[in-house]
Parts: structure tokens; C-alpha cells; sequence
């Protein structure tokens, strides 16, 4: 059973490329995008990439443990999943969380499992009003030292 999960672990290795450093994959108008660091896979999916501004951001943002050893993620907040939303200027019109828990938290995937965070909510900002409409880039990420990924989207 090792052996046949070894081999796996290689061809998956082989078809994404292994490397140590940060891959991250990059597109315009893509509606899924990643990010590659020590053994962990971080993959953004959202429904489109073209809004109307009444639509609803819905974000998939999952942690997959690639590697063949269990891997712990140490947070110092109860929030362990973030995003930015920011325009052409660089302002950050929304993000996630909005309020920080000081409580620290954890999770532990052993090798070949995934963490999915999902968020889903209006593109208002802070104050309750709809952000302009534009081209934006939305970053995801783990709190920590760990990659972020993004994706450009546009709303009408």
C-alpha cells in the first residue's frame, strides 16, 4: 500500500513539478489559480471571473498536504483564512476577516488531505456600501508566512 501511494505521490510530483521554492500559477481572466510551497498545494476557485456588481464573490480556497509527511499549521488568531479584494490603485476595498480573534488555532494534514475554507458575500466594504466597479485583484491566503494566490477579476 506504501509502495502504490509512493508512486502516486511521484507522478503527481512529475506532472505539477517538484520543487522546493513557491510556484505560482498566473492568468487573467482564470477562475482557478494556485500556489506551491514545501509540499503543500494552496488552490483559489471562484465562480467567474466577470461580475455584476450585485453579484456574490464565492471563493474556494483549499490546503492540500502533496507531501508524504504530515504537515501543522500554527496561527496566532482563530482566523486561519484570508482574502484581499484591491483596485487599480492598490487600496484594499474588502478583505476577510474583519475582526481578528486573539486566540491561536491550528490544523494537521497528513499527507494526500485537504482544508477547504469557503467565504461567500456580497462585494460590499466595511461600511456596508458596494465597492466601484473595475478591474480588482483578489489575493487569498493563509494568516502566516505561507503564499498567497491570486486572481484578476473584473466587475461590471
Amino acid at each position: 500500500m506504501k509502495f502504490k501511494y509512493a508512486i502516486i505521490i511521484t507522478i503527481y510530483f512529475i506532472v505539477l513539478g517538484c520543487s522546493s521554492s513557491t510556484d505560482i500559477g498566473y492568468e487573467t481572466s482564470a477562475i482557478h489559480n494556485f500556489a506551491q510551497s514545501d509540499g503543500v498545494l494552496f488552490t483559489l476557485n471562484i465562480n467567474q471571473s466577470n461580475f455584476a456588481l450585485d453579484d456574490s464573490l464565492k471563493i474556494k480556497f483549499a490546503v492540500n498536504n502533496i507531501s508524504i509527511v504530515r504537515k501543522t499549521f500554527y496561527f496566532s488568531t482563530q482566523q486561519q483564512f484570508g482574502f484581499n479584494l484591491t483596485d487599480q490603485f492598490n487600496q484594499v476595498v474588502m478583505s476577510y476577516p474583519s475582526i481578528v480573534q486573539p486566540v491561536s488555532s491550528r490544523f494537521t494534514l497528513n499527507p494526500g488531505k485537504t482544508k477547504l475554507f469557503i467565504f461567500s458575500g456580497q462585494y460590499k466594504n466595511h461600511e456596508g456600501n458596494y465597492i466601484d466597479k473595475g478591474n480588482y485583484r483578489l489575493s487569498t491566503y493563509l494568516f502566516g508566512d505561507y503564499p498567497e494566490v491570486i486572481l484578476n477579476i473584473i466587475i461590471d
